[in-house]
């Protein structure tokens, strides 16, 4: 066609764009000595096919250390099945979907809502060190801006952003709702229970 052009050892194709031949899964894939744990817990959650399929996305990508910070057991607990819904949500905290934000678009005070509802707030230090959740998370900075065909950005990060829910406790949910008063007095008597929906 007139778009190829021969070659003894092969065809050399005229296009019109750039082509980015990956998806963040991708990315993450040929990766995987920094970002193993991210692949094994997205796949586990089902989270793939929406970080392969799913344009303008920013990607806040816990490298592997940022993972071994959490308790085993919490990620344990994570892949059960009965934890998958859990699980997901802690992972949709790392994904802004509608915009894709390289690190010169993330300012001190910027804030960004992410997949799961929970709020992102970024502070940038003196010397452009961009960090995330009140310096509780450094975005690296030799690991940030790697674009994806989706079109996605991923910035690799190095501590797991925790939602909000991770820290509450069962009787702590159960108060904030307001309705359980009755059962709440009663757990009260109980101290053993009291240490189970608490612990």
């Amino acid at each position: 066609s007139e778009d190829t052009t021969l070659a003894h050892n092969g065809h050399v194709y005229n296009l019109d764009n750039a082509i980015t031949p990956y998806t963040v899964v991708d990315v993450v894939m040929q990766n995987d000595d920094l970002f193993g744990t991210l692949l094994r817990l997205g796949n586990a959650s089902g989270l793939g096919d929406v970080l392969d399929c799913t344009a303008n996305l920013t990607v806040f990508a816990p490298v592997d250390s940022a993972f071994a910070k959490l308790p085993a057991a919490l990620v344990t607990q994570l892949l059960t099945p009965e934890f998958i819904s859990h699980l997901k949500s802690v992972l949709q905290n790392h994904i802004v979907a509608g915009s894709v934000v390289e690190s010169s678009m993330l300012t001190d005070g910027a804030m960004l809502k992410a997949m799961n509802e929970e709020i992102l707030s970024f502070s940038v230090d003196a010397m452009g060190g961009i960090t995330i959740n009140n310096n509780a998370t450094n975005v690296i900075a030799n690991l940030t801006d790697i674009p994806t065909q989706n079109p996605a950005i991923i910035h690799g990060i190095d501590s797991v952003l925790t939602p909000g829910w991770l820290s509450t406790n069962v009787l702590e949910v159960a108060t904030a709702a307001g309705n359980f008063d009755t059962l709440i007095d009663l757990v009260g008597n109980f101290d053993d229970l009291v240490a189970a929906l608490t612990g």
